[in-house]
């Protein structure tokens, strides 16, 4: 019995599609609502990622590969899945060429050198060139168009260039997609050591740019599955190239993603460590106040209220003068002499063994207890 392959291209395709739309989401969050910056490179990621959804669905629809060799080539599934397998690679096509221009114009951005502009130049042009090569192949294979998938029908007309033909030019596309890979996968590492940062955080971005690396592994673990192209059993045969196809172009996507999300990194650290800071309360169970916390003077007019109400209560006969009846000037007037007064007494009596004790209320002010001061703030008051 043949083995069903099914599960590998549904399994990959359900993973790594909903990692590459994550990333790119989050890309196109930071880019319009912290960095307000969407450029050229978001809009290439896009479509990027709109064709390899495209890709990804395509495998899932059609993931139930079988040996096609048991099955009659004149049923109607076979059109279907040959249709949707023509649709998945020029989604393939158009997915691959558009997550190398986005990565290539990035790039530009760091660089400051003109050796390194023309380096990118020359990997976005060959890997451009070649991705259009490719998808103007798989498009036009056969003619007319839809020959593709209903040859086995025998309703059309057409015919389809050779299978070897289409596996030279997998060759040829592999090998450029995997020189272009390690070309944006090495060269951030060279711009990474010539800026001016700190060494932890290039310790960081290092790894995280060459990413790309790690797609052109993908890319050259397919290469050797290319000649499968041109076997009989075609669909059954060509499932490892889907799924390294899969594979590939998820972490091209992923890596031109994950260098743009440092400032969200970026916030979402500087919200956590204000939210920590703000969380603690002032310490004061060794009685000393916080020194950036601002507090009243010795002798508040707050203070000094208090103590005149309490003053009132205690001897109302003694027609004690009300600070809330004096007007603005007269209030003013008053405040000079007392504080000349207080500190003349303070100074006579800070020699002298003075309890002093403080206190936690919602004004924080420093009070005297000592009974021998209030005689002086009782002649200020009635004065």
């Amino acid at each position: 019995m043949v083995e069903n392959r099914g599960p590998q291209v549904l399994g990959v395709a359900a993973s790594f599609g909903p990692l590459a739309l994550s990333f790119v989401l989050l890309r196109c969050y930071v880019r319009i609502r912290i960095t307000k910056a969407f450029g050229l490179d978001d809009y290439f990621m896009v479509l990027s990622l709109m064709g390899y959804l495209t890709y990804t669905t395509a495998g899932i629809y059609h993931g139930d590969y079988e040996d096609k060799l048991t099955i009659p080539p004149l049923l109607p599934e076979n059109t279907d899945v040959y249709h949707i397998y023509w649709i998945g690679y020029i989604a393939y096509s158009v997915a691959m060429t558009c997550a190398k221009i986005s990565i290539g114009v990035f790039l530009l951005r760091l660089t400051v050198y003109k050796v390194h502009r023309i380096i990118i130049w020359i990997a976005m042009a060959v890997t451009t060139l070649s991705g259009i090569v490719f998808l103007f192949v798989t498009f036009f294979e056969c003619s007319p168009v839809q020959f593709f998938w209903t040859r086995w029908l025998g309703v059309v007309d057409g015919h389809c260039l050779s299978p070897e033909v289409i596996a030279i030019c997998s060759y040829c596309y592999g090998a450029t997609c995997a020189l272009c890979d390690f070309i944006f996968g090495l060269l951030p590492v060279v711009l990474i050591t010539k800026l001016q940062m700190e060494r932890s955080m290039k310790f960081m971005l290092v790894p995280i740019l060459s990413i790309a690396c790690i797609a052109s592994c993908a890319v050259v673990i397919r290469i050797p599955y290319t000649r499968f192209f041109t076997d009989a059993d075609f669909l059954y045969a060509t499932v490892p190239i889907a799924v390294w196809s899969i594979v590939e172009c998820g972490l091209a996507i992923t890596a031109g993603c994950v260098v743009t999300l440092y400032p969200l990194y970026k916030q979402v650290i500087e919200h956590l460590t204000t939210k920590g800071v703000s969380s603690e309360e002032p310490d004061y169970s060794d009685g000393t106040p916080n020194r950036y916390h601002k507090r009243p003077g010795v002798f508040s007019l707050s203070h000094l209220t208090t103590r005149c109400k309490d003053d009132e209560e205690e001897n109302p006969r003694e027609g004690a003068l009300r600070l809330e009846e004096r007007d603005t000037t007269s209030l003013k007037n008053a405040m000079t002499p007392i504080h000349v007064s207080v500190r003349k007494d303070f100074k006579m009596i800070e020699n002298e063994s003075l309890e002093r004790q403080v206190t936690n209320d919602s004004r924080d002010t420093l009070q005297l207890v000592d009974k021998r001061d209030e005689h002086v703030i009782k002649t200020f008051v009635h004065s």
